[in-house]
């Protein structure tokens, strides 16, 4: 027998089996009861095939209280087991791979009619997966998230670049620092240039006639004192002073005979280093005097 008289016979014994549904088939019937209070309306929600028995599985709600009719496209499928959720049909062996639309006529016993609900379903081989389609729009923002928790410290970076400085602070001005002990001397400075000429000292007295004895005339020498006079009765005739090399009062300031012509009075003096200004009033090293006997 040829596949297209197999196929017609498997049509025929198909229709001669639907034509009284009242017919139960062997292992086949209702698998829970109906609710008479609940309004029907039969859904198909998937379907599955096992394609090494050609075996279809169709899923839903509200199937029905008595056997439904199956159809695939135009082909009524033999129903092997149903029940108000699922219900388990036999395929064609040869059916054709492709889309058909699979509707089920459901059966209620309050109904006058039956009631549809029809499902596509593919048979056969995946086809090739189909090109993209075009991007949705983009959803709304979903609410934030809950922080996560702080990771861990990155390496140090590059130091940056040194800022403008800022303006000066406004702040009160602070205590004067005390005065910082005095330094140690400074070396001794080059020598000044020649004073100006000293006065004209007063005029000596009158000497005696004649000629004077050399012998008369004889030098005193006082040392670190300010002024230096000839003994009682002696003329002081002339003088001279020297002022210490070492220290701060090198220069000679003052060498002459006081008003009275008895004493020869000297001082020395020298720059301050430290200070700045000049240091008046030193004591010299020696006076050197002439005096005269009587």
């Amino acid at each position: 027998m040829g596949a297209t008289s197999k196929w017609m016979a498997f049509v025929m014994v198909l229709s001669a089996l639907t034509v009284t549904p009242a017919t139960v088939f062997a292992g086949s019937g209702p698998t829970d009861l109906p609710n008479p209070n609940y309004m029907e309306s039969p859904v198909i929600t998937y379907t599955e095939i096992n394609y090494s028995n050609m075996i279809l599985y169709v899923y839903g709600s509200d199937f029905g209280n008595k056997k439904p009719i199956v159809k695939l496209g135009d082909i009524q499928l033999l129903v092997l087991n149903w029940g108000r959720g699922q219900i388990t049909a036999q395929l064609p062996l040869d059916v054709a791979p492709g889309s058909y639309s699979l509707t089920l006529f459901c059966n209620f016993r309050h109904h006058n009619k039956m009631l549809e609900a029809s499902l596509s379903v593919a048979i056969g081989a995946e086809g090739p997966q189909g090109d993209p389609g075009p991007q949705g729009p983009m959803g709304l923002a979903g609410p934030a998230g809950p922080q996560g928790p702080a990771g861990q410290m990155g390496p140090q970076g590059p130091a940056g670049q040194i800022g403008p400085q800022g303006p000066a602070g406004q702040g009160p001005q602070g205590p004067a620092g005390q005065m910082g002990p005095q330094g140690p001397q400074g070396p001794i400075g080059l020598t000044g240039p020649a004073g100006p000429e000293g006065p004209v000292g007063p005029q000596g007295p009158a000497g005696t006639g004649g000629s004077v004895d050399p012998t008369k005339f004889h030098p005193i020498v006082c040392y670190n004192q300010t002024s230096c006079s000839c003994p009682y009765g002696e003329v002081l005739i002339s003088g001279g002073a020297t002022c210490p090399s070492e220290g701060s009062t090198p220069f000679l300031l003052k060498s002459t005979p006081d008003l009275l012509g008895t004493k020869w009075k000297a001082s020395c003096g020298g720059v301050d280093t430290i200070n700045g200004g000049v240091i008046m009033g030193g004591i010299p090293s020696n006076i050197t005097i002439i005096c005269l006997k009587p």
